[in-house]
């Protein structure tokens, strides 16, 4: 005589479930924070090569640095933690990756100080062909991936209200007060000048953005 297979129970289907939900518990963190990574990477990756870009341009080009940058007097006050000590200086905003509707994510801002065949060209135009930014194009590859944001608002100079931070989508390119050099900081394109400096990334990354 046969006897009919009747499957699992469903004690045992219970059972199954049970521990497929705490493997899957063990493993959602894991793969969060390795996804969180890969995208702190590619962010590295990108900041550096912006930076990469813009001294690359400076350099062939060394008179043009002051004048650049010299264009915009306004500046905050911004904190900086690494391998947790912190550290603050006043940050100049210089020029931001634009992103949101009707925008292409191509750098944006400053003034014309390049020469190229005989005709004033602005840094902005120099980095842009240099990473690939194209007019109207999908240039969303060189957005930040990380998104993430502080916690608590700010002030901006000139601006009454104070802001929330958000999550950050674009590049702003900083310059500092006290040394002159330039930094490549992941913005909130929401924020107060089209795009406030949320954490740095380049040269040195932020404790506030590896830790997360």
């Amino acid at each position: 005589m046969r006897h009919r297979d009747k499957g699992f129970s469903l004690i045992e289907l219970i059972i199954v479930i049970a521990i497929m939900a705490v493997l899957i518990g063990i493993a959602a963190p894991q793969f969060v924070k390795y996804v969180n990574r890969s995208r702190q990477a590619k962010d590295m990756a990108n900041a550096d090569r912006i930076a990469t870009v813009i001294q690359t341009a400076f350099a062939a080009d060394p008179d043009a640095y002051d004048v650049y940058t010299g264009f915009n007097t306004n500046s905050f006050k911004a904190q900086v933690t690494v391998n947790g000590v912190s550290e603050e200086y006043n940050l100049i905003p210089v020029m931001v990756n634009e992103t949101g509707p009707g925008k292409d994510s191509r750098f944006t801002g400053g003034v014309s100080q390049f020469k190229d065949k005989g005709k004033q060209k602005g840094l902005y135009t120099v980095i842009n062909e240099e990473l690939g930014l194209k007019p109207g194009a999908d240039n969303t590859f060189i957005n930040p991936k990380y998104k993430v944001t502080r916690e608590g608002t700010y002030k901006a100079p000139n601006r009454a209200n104070p802001y929330t931070y958000g999550k950050v989508n674009c590049w702003r390119i900083c310059k500092r007060a006290d040394t002159g050099s330039l930094e490549v900081w992941a913005a909130d394109g929401n924020g107060a000048w089209g795009g406030w400096p949320v954490y740095r990334v380049w040269p040195v990354p932020d404790d506030v953005y590896l830790t997360k």
